[in-house]
């Protein structure tokens, strides 16, 4: 209990001791504010006790008032030079401002797409790697192949690719590395055209050296 109010005790002290702190520093500024009001009124009499003395003297000289004249019309002058440097100074520091912003902008998307660029070539070359893992070349190629044929079967060669039976798009090498390089195009959303298999060790694309489809079979009459 004793300790409870010692503690009670004890706060109210600091309370105490803070709000004095308080009120002397406040004290303080109202002294400091009060000299430095005081010394602004003296010295705004001594100016307008200066500018009497100077209108006194100016309407005692007409040439003397000339000169003002001209040297007002020249500080209007100075004074209009620098307000359109400033305007010249800060419209510069905008436009450098806008340039900044447009190249960080720039610089910004180019890494973008480099990034995006760069994760293509991960992913294919992951997709490459996990591919050759698990089968060798021929396996791998033909189970691409398999999985991609079904797009060209229900095509307008359909028919003529039947008619060759699997061994011809198994073994076929143009056909086969077509479907590769569509598949994986298409899997990276390029257009077969856009894909370039160098970035990723593969040999380029092959000419279509096939024979054309023929024409389809005339039905025979009942």
């Amino acid at each position: 209990m004793t300790s409870l109010m010692d503690k009670a005790a004890l706060s109210t002290y600091d309370d105490e001791a803070l709000e004095n702190r308080i009120l002397r520093s406040s004290l303080t500024a109202c002294v400091a504010l009060g000299e430095h009001a005081q010394r602004l009124e003296q010295w705004r009499l001594w100016k307008a006790e200066q500018d009497r003395e100077m209108k006194e003297l100016i309407l005692k000289n007409s040439d003397a008032v000339k000169q003002m004249a001209m040297l007002e019309e020249d500080l209007r002058k100075a004074a209009e030079g620098a307000e359109l440097k400033v305007k010249a100074a800060a419209e510069e520091a905008r436009l450098e401002a806008e340039r900044a912003t447009k190249k960080a902008a720039e610089e910004a998307e180019l890494a973008k797409a480099e990034a995006v660029a760069k994760a293509r070539e991960e992913a294919v070359a992951a997709f490459m790697a996990e591919g050759w893992k698990a089968e060798d070349r021929r396996q791998w190629v033909a189970s691409v192949v398999e999985s991609s044929v079904d797009d060209w079967v229900k095509g307008p060669g359909g028919d003529w690719m039947a008619e060759r039976g699997d061994s011809y798009y198994q073994g076929g090498e143009f056909f086969t590395q077509h479907l590769v390089y569509r598949r994986l195009a298409r899997h990276f959303e390029v257009s077969l055209e856009e894909f370039d298999p160098s970035a990723y060790g593969l040999p380029p694309l092959q000419p279509d050296v096939r024979p054309p489809p023929p024409p389809p079979r005339a039905k025979r009459g009942l």
